[in-house]
């Protein structure tokens, strides 16, 4: 497990590091590098994952949506069970909603992913990224802006990120086996892999924007059940669907990520606890390294 550690999470690690000390360091715009990251880097490697992607309208993939969907709706229900036992009010339980749900696909999974198993893996760990985005653009709004008069405007607004319209390019060039040149592909395959080292770089600067931790039980409690629970109870009936090889290697590592920085920026511009939220992020994404290189090395 310690050559898992060094060999897989090491790399990242550093990375991360680097990230979240220049953060400290150095006024980055950070919100410059987002929207590059938004707008430009992941689009195209989510579009060239889906054009290299050969099993995509297969029924792993079916799979694969299918498991995340299951676990999306039980997580939902489970918290708002809970929140009405505990007597959580709506800001608590939509922030547990949010960090459990939406897992870290992208920043994190994919260089992960490919340490771990190499460059097949991180096109089936792209795809999984796909499902999530979609989720955290539709369920993730819709979870975070409940109750709020502007939901209509959120979906509309989530309409305009540049996410599903590569999805849909990526789908139909997939779909009908088109083949683009290489002047063509090369510049989006090279933009597209540059995203997993600045994402990372990114998410180091986001951490270091966080001061304080918040309700530090909670915090501990959540991530325990992101990094561990979820987990080990998905893995069963994922077997059972019939997944094996590479597709249950990274749909279990991308089910086991820490929360997505995107959380805590669903929660704070929909005014629930931002504090909170950006705690869960924090804590789960250290710990992630521990419980990853675990996971990894259970699945080697």
């Amino acid at each position: 497990m310690i050559q898992v550690f060094y060999s897989v999470m090491v790399p990242v690690l550093i990375v991360l590091a680097l990230g979240y000390i220049a953060g400290r360091f150095f006024k980055f715009e950070v919100k410059t590098l987002s929207t590059l990251s938004l707008y430009l880097l992941t689009p195209a490697l989510i579009f060239q994952s889906i054009y290299k992607y050969k099993n995509l309208f297969e029924i792993t993939t079916l799979k694969m949506l299918l498991a995340i969907t299951v676990i999306s709706v039980l997580i939902i229900v489970l918290v708002e069970l809970a929140g009405r036992i505990f007597k959580m009010d709506k800001s608590t339980r939509v922030v547990l909603i949010l960090t459990l749900m939406l897992s870290n696909s992208g920043n994190f999974g994919l260089p992960i992913n490919q340490y771990a198993f190499g460059d097949q893996a991180l096109l089936v760990a792209s795809v999984l990224l796909v499902i999530y985005s979609f989720y955290t653009n539709t369920v993730g709004v819709i979870v975070a802006a409940a109750d709020k008069s502007d939901l209509r405007q959120a979906l509309l607004g989530s309409l305009k990120m540049p996410f599903f319209y590569v999805l849909v390019a990526g789908l139909v060039v997939n779909y009908f086996q088109i083949q683009l040149p290489d002047p063509v592909f090369k510049p989006i395959e090279m933009i597209g892999l540059s995203a997993i080292p600045l994402n990372l770089l990114q998410l180091g600067f986001n951490l270091s924007r966080i001061s304080k931790i918040e309700r530090l039980p909670l915090v501990l409690t959540v991530s325990a059940i992101k990094l561990l629970v979820i987990p080990a109870t998905a893995y069963f009936p994922l077997v059972l669907m019939g997944l094996q090889g590479l597709d249950l290697k990274s749909t279990m590592l991308q089910i086991a990520m820490p929360p997505a920085v995107y959380c805590s920026i669903l929660a704070s511009h929909y005014d629930s606890d931002t504090e909170l939220a950006s705690s869960i992020v924090f804590v789960s994404t250290i710990l992630s390294f521990i419980s990853l290189s675990v996971l990894i090395y259970l699945l080697l």
